[in-house]
């Protein structure tokens, strides 16, 4: 049957066998201690077993022989099984005194956190018997080959653990050897991809310069453009008036013109008709200009003087009229082309605009 549990000591289930590896199972649960003892009970293993974690590290510290292994609980009153891997880690490494962490905590955030504790294997409780069977056997059989590796390479260079190490040593030195060049190729491929982005950097602000630029030239050519609009409607508002102004001259001439028409008429039938005068010097500097007097014309006789000057007032008005609003038509001209063309400069502008966006 099997063993009384002890408290202090602990106590040991035993099975015969040509080597007897100690295990120490720290458990306050009964019945995962009989079923850990029933596990190793017909291999060749004795099974010490102690019922918290202070008694484990109190075991570990009087003990006469170090256990080859211990499996140890989680959740246990007093000091837990994490709290005890850390005090045991202090003195013993993962080689020294291999420890499996058996618990029925399965959060990936424990095991993490035993791992990084330094266990060297982790059981989730309820365990299968043959998995912590095989479990157990493998972290014991790499205690043993490192043991041995060690005591050979130090000891006896010639003994025949010698072949066993050269070539972990030879794989070892290949796969240093291929990790350097992965490193190297790794660290090439990230200096090239690091010019690369430099390269799209300054592309990216060379880009966002010129469209900085360009939407500068767009304000500019936008307010250009306002300008010249803007002028060519007040040259438009300037020559309506240039018109209205002319048609009024030519009407107040042409009444004047019929009603001395009509003196004229009046005057022919009472008396003859008076000699026609000298022309006047200025009609030759006014002679071939729209609206002004031929040469060949002559005021009619019945004029007096100041209708005469009126007249001719009149006419040369005309004529400075009508030249100055051939002018005014010239401008306006060429501030529709210049209109056109800051046009097809913005329509410019705004298709580069849509482009880089």
């Amino acid at each position: 049957g099997l063993p009384k549990m002890l408290m202090g000591s602990g106590s040991s289930c035993v099975s015969r066998g040509s080597k007897v590896y100690v295990v120490l199972s720290v458990d306050d649960d009964h019945v995962s201690q009989e079923v850990i003892c029933a596990t190793f009970g017909h291999s060749s293993f004795e099974v010490v077993m102690v019922m918290s974690g202070n008694k484990c590290l109190e075991y570990i510290k009087n003990c006469q022989k170090m256990p080859d292994i211990i499996l140890l609980d989680v959740m246990m009153p007093g000091s837990n099984g994490l709290g005890v891997l850390v005090e045991l880690r202090k003195k013993h490494t993962m080689l020294q005194l291999p420890i499996i962490m058996v618990s029925a905590k399965n959060s990936m955030t424990d095991v993490v956190k035993g791992l990084e504790s330094q266990c060297n294997d982790w059981v989730h409780k309820p365990f299968d018997k043959q998995e912590l069977l095989a479990r157990v056997r493998t972290q014991l059989t790499i205690r043993e080959l490192m043991e041995k590796c060690f005591a050979d390479t130090e000891t006896s260079p010639a003994s025949p653990a010698v072949p066993l190490v050269a070539p972990i040593r030879s794989q070892a030195g290949k796969i240093t050897a291929e990790a350097q060049e992965e490193i190297q190729r790794l660290e090439s491929c990230i200096k090239s991809l690091e010019s690369e982005l430099r390269q799209l950097k300054h592309l990216l602000h060379v880009a966002n310069m010129d469209r900085e630029t360009l939407k500068a030239d767009v304000n500019r050519i936008r307010t250009d453009f306002d300008k010249a609009r803007s002028r060519v409607e007040s040259l438009e508002d300037q020559e309506a008036q240039r018109e209205s102004g002319l048609r009024q001259l030519q009407a107040q001439s042409s009444q004047w013109q019929q009603q001395q028409q009509q003196q004229q008429h009046n005057q022919n039938q009472n008396q003859k008709p008076p000699q026609p005068t000298a022309r006047q010097p200025t009609q030759a500097r006014l002679s071939g200009v729209p609206g002004v007097v031929p040469e060949s014309w002559q005021a009619p006789g019945g004029c007096s003087s100041e209708d005469k000057v009126l007249l001719q007032r009149l006419l040369y008005q005309n004529a400075h009229l009508m030249v100055e609003v051939r002018g005014r038509e010239r401008m306006l001209r060429e501030c529709h082309e210049q209109l056109q063309r800051q046009k097809m400069r913005l329509h410019t502008a705004e298709l580069r605009c849509e482009q880089l966006n």
